[in-house]
């Protein structure tokens, strides 16, 4: 069975823990000049955080409608895509919470 209050909790410090690219984390606005590499993680982390975005979207839907199969699966493809997403793209924080919120579901 689904630990509602103990899934909601994850993914609100999912929400606040978002991965930083590089120019968030200095004064640097991402339209200044910066790195190719810079340019690379920064795209990274956009997706990253997209993918935290999907993940709370299907959650939306999870305490709105009814549960059904077709519902859950959809949940856990996208943690499992977040997971993968951030191990790919080395968001150490965001592939913890996605691999402790799995065994939620």
């Amino acid at each position: 069975m689904l630990n509602l209050p103990r899934i909601t909790y994850l993914l609100l410090w999912l929400i606040n823990s978002r991965y930083k690219a590089p120019h968030e984390l200095s004064n640097m606005s991402h339209t200044e000049q910066e790195s190719p590499m810079d340019a690379l993680k920064r795209h990274f982390a956009q997706r990253v955080t997209n993918q935290v975005r999907t993940l709370i979207n299907r959650w939306r839907i999870v305490c709105e409608h009814p549960l059904t199969t077709e519902v859950l699966v959809d949940l856990i493809q996208a943690t499992e895509k977040l997971c993968a997403q951030a191990q790919k793209f080395n968001a150490e924080l965001q592939l913890e919470q996605g691999q402790i919120i799995h065994p939620y579901l």
